[in-house]
């Protein structure tokens, strides 16, 4: 297996192939763009109160999914009050607040009416870059740390450029399965960016102490 991994024909393939896919992600982001998730997409919102109750967001849940059944709908409790509730929906019809309406009253026993217990508003998409932009500084000024830390460490640069390519092959993979999958970019993203931007230094890191010292 070492021997394959050596090998210089199966390197060439592997970064002629990763090129392609890095290719391919771009293209499909000029052209598509990156698939943002409910929590960060355009939509609907819509809050609601239902006086005297615990509204449950479980029970909230089963009453959106038979209105808006082919979609994923937010649900999530209005600050601490346990009898206010919001849905986020991306498309949204004039009478899709009636039929929650009438449902809420069925299922609590309730008179509520739309002018008063509800209230909707559009929602702008959150633009990618306002989430990422604040990683930016941070993750470069430890970036730069780290790199010096290797120039006084190994007193070279090959292992400095080994680790800015071993970042970007996996953090462009991450990127591009967002991109060509058409996973959802949502709130978990970021996290798992960052935990293998951690990986990658910690790994790498440990395989040259282990290399070095052997």
């Amino acid at each position: 297996m070492k021997k394959i991994f050596n090998n210089e024909k199966f390197k060439i393939a592997a970064y002629g192939l990763l090129i392609v896919i890095f290719i391919a992600a771009i293209i499909v982001t000029i052209v598509k763009g990156i698939n943002v998730g409910i929590y960060y997409a355009e939509g609907t919102s819509i809050k609601f109160t239902v006086p005297g109750e615990d509204v449950s967001v479980n029970d909230i849940k089963v009453i959106a999914d038979e209105i808006w059944d082919d979609q994923y709908v937010l649900i999530e409790k209005v600050e601490l009050f346990n009898d206010s509730i919001s849905i986020k929906v991306h498309d949204y019809e004039d009478d899709d607040l009636q039929k929650l309406c009438d449902k809420l009253n069925e299922k609590y026993g309730k008179e509520l009416k739309i002018d008063e217990n509800f209230y909707s508003e559009h929602v702008s998409n959150v633009r990618l870059r306002t989430l990422i932009l604040p990683y930016i500084l941070p993750l470069g000024i430890s970036l730069l740390l780290i790199l010096g830390y290797y120039a006084i460490r190994y007193k070279g640069t090959k292992e400095m450029i080994g680790l800015i390519k071993y970042l970007v092959i996996f953090e462009g993979l991450l990127y591009s399965s967002l991109a060509l999958c058409r996973i959802p970019f949502g709130v978990f993203t970021m996290p798992v960016a960052l935990i293998i931007y951690l990986g990658v230094i910690i790994i790498y890191t440990a395989y040259n102490e282990n290399k070095t010292n052997a």
